[in-house]
């Protein structure tokens, strides 16, 4: 029995398999850099969200001259999920700040709790004061702090 197909028929239909899984192996690889642009992605959009409690923490603190509920709300919720997405650098950082916070919420209840001129309150006030010169000064350059943390790892 002869064969009744061309050549060039049989030549393209030996070529058909290896040339499927070729571009099955190209769509493969395309999909596993789209995944891995994803996750890089994702990792800056949960920073990003980090980077804006902070910023809306010490925009409220430097705003109002103390440190309310809702600063330090955000920055505890910054710091509990900061060490899943930060180096530790920058965690110490944002626990800085959180307990700064603290401290500035401690120093005005202690200005207001005591008389005025005593040197209680005195040692409070200059506390409130440059804790607060602090946080201005860190709000200026917090774009700074976080850049580094912040650029895509390729």
């Amino acid at each position: 029995m002869q064969n009744s197909l061309p050549t060039w028929v049989s030549i393209l239909s030996a070529l058909a398999t290896p040339t499927l899984a070729l571009f099955a192996i190209f769509i493969a690889l395309l999909q596993w850099k789209t995944a891995k642009q994803k996750i890089k992605l994702d990792l800056f959009d949960r920073r990003f969200e980090v980077y804006k409690n902070v910023e809306k923490s010490l925009l409220i603190i430097s705003g109002q001259g103390k440190a309310t509920n809702v600063a330090i709300k955000e920055l505890t919720r910054a710091s509990s999920i900061a060490p899943m997405l930060f180096p530790n650098e920058m965690v110490s950082k944002i626990d800085a700040w959180r307990f700064k916070s603290v401290e500035l919420d401690a120093a005005s209840i202690q200005i207001s709790a005591t008389k005025p001129g005593s040197p209680e309150r005195m040692t409070a006030v200059a506390k409130e004061r440059a804790l607060l010169k602090g946080f201005i000064k860190d709000l200026n350059i917090l774009g700074e702090i976080f850049a580094a943390c912040m650029r895509p790892v390729h």
